[in-house]
């Protein structure tokens, strides 16, 4: 059933997503050859550039009007009187809702970098690409490990579950607005600071705690320390390993979040529903 759910959500974004992803394409187009024509009028090239920067906000503007409209109009007002009535779990309404909303925010990450590279591509650029690669071969072969490719995939799943857990944040804010009768969307808002303020208290007596246990079990120079005489691998190493003792404990800490605000909302959505 999870699956139809997304079908749904992703057929009802989809209609105001690729209008905008097909003109910010476009556009990128008319500035590369903007770019490489100088007999174009300066104005066209300035008027289409700005067009373009506007498109951009206003895309990851989009995502996010869109998330929390879809969110709030879907499961907490008239239509939320039906798809309570579906048979699918209330945890299952709210995944179907995270994942598309996340699932939008890639894609509009990517056609922004594609936009990029269409604007930035030249044919002395394509010449460049093979010398590029084997430069970068060359490097990943002499200076990159284990550790460090370990690291790279940890900083990526650190960005997902960091946008997981502020989307459902915006959730868990929202739910909590609907806890009382009047002036819910002001409710949810002070909600949203509320928690973001619990978040950073917590995340300040947890970080302290882990430097306090590093300082504890790690011995004085082992990590981020430059010592004389060390050579730019041995800094290198020395900087990844530092970042290993950075990263994880913030993950660890943001999947506890994520799994918290998940929780909060399909528990006021499963016990405490309150439909305007």
């Amino acid at each position: 059933m999870l699956k139809k759910l997304l079908k749904y959500e992703i057929r009802a974004t989809a209609r105001l997503f690729l209008p905008v992803f097909g003109a910010i394409l476009l556009l990128a187009i008319l500035n590369n050859i903007f770019f490489n024509f100088n007999d174009i009028p300066d104005f066209a090239a300035v008027l289409t550039m700005m067009l373009y920067v506007i498109l951009i906000i206003a895309l990851f503007v989009l995502v996010y009007v869109v998330m929390i409209q879809r969110f709030y109009k879907n499961l907490l007002r008239d239509e939320g009187y039906l798809m309570f009535t579906l048979p699918v779990r209330t945890w299952q309404l709210i995944a179907s809702k995270l994942i598309v909303s996340i699932m939008w925010l890639a894609i509009c990450t990517f056609v922004t970098v594609l936009s990029v590279f269409i604007m930035a591509f030249s044919l002395d650029l394509l010449r460049e690409i093979p010398e590029f690669l084997r430069q970068l071969s060359d490097f990943l072969a002499h200076y990159v490990g284990i550790s460090e490719v370990t690291l790279f995939f940890e900083f990526v799943f650190l960005m997902l579950i960091g946008t997981i857990g502020s989307v459902l944040m915006i959730y868990a804010a929202i739910s909590i607005g609907h806890l009382v009768g009047k002036h819910r969307v002001l409710t949810a808002f002070g909600a949203y600071i509320g928690l973001s303020i619990v978040e950073q208290i917590i995340t300040n007596l947890y970080f302290s705690l882990v430097g306090r246990i590093y300082d504890h079990t790690i011995p004085y120079g082992s990590y981020g320390s430059y010592q004389f005489g060390y050579g730019a691998y041995d800094f290198a190493r020395e900087f990844v390993g530092a970042m290993h003792m950075i990263v994880i404990p913030t993950l660890i800490i943001t999947v506890i979040f994520s799994v918290v605000y998940f929780i909060l909302t399909n528990y006021i959505l499963s016990h405490r529903l309150n439909l305007e």
